[in-house]
């Protein structure tokens, strides 16, 4: 079976010239997230979600807990199946920055922190965990 790549109704590879017979599903392309918004999803925007959450109710969040809270509140999507969460390794750069400014947001109205944006972020200085 031989993989062909479309790109806006080009074909990208293989670059030969190729005679295509058959049913085809095509599927739109989304560009995943990038390892940089993963990173800081995971090192910067859920642990200080956490810290913020926990200043105002007054007991410990997790990141782990205020990653399904932003997720429930953010990522919700209705069918006719019932509703869903969409899980944050879906999203694509498109949808991850969307997020990321949704979660700013509801830290600076609700939280009352100041969530740098992944722009203003110095990765090097944050290390990988072992």
């Amino acid at each position: 079976m031989t993989r062909i790549t479309l790109f806006e109704g080009r074909i990208q590879s293989p670059y030969k010239m190729a005679t295509i017979s058959g049913e085809f599903e095509l599927i739109p392309f989304k560009e995943k997230r990038s390892s940089g918004q993963n990173k800081y999803m995971h090192k910067i925007l859920f642990p200080m979600l956490a810290e913020g959450m926990s200043k105002v109710m007054k007991k410990p969040v997790t990141a782990e807990f205020a990653k399904e809270i932003v997720k429930f509140k953010f990522l919700q999507q209705f069918t006719d199946a019932g509703t869903i969460i969409m899980p944050t390794s879906k999203l694509n750069t498109k949808q991850c920055s969307d997020f990321f400014e949704k979660c700013q947001q509801y830290g600076a109205e609700l939280l009352h922190i100041s969530i740098p944006s992944p722009n203003e972020i110095d990765y090097s200085k944050i290390k990988e965990p072992k």
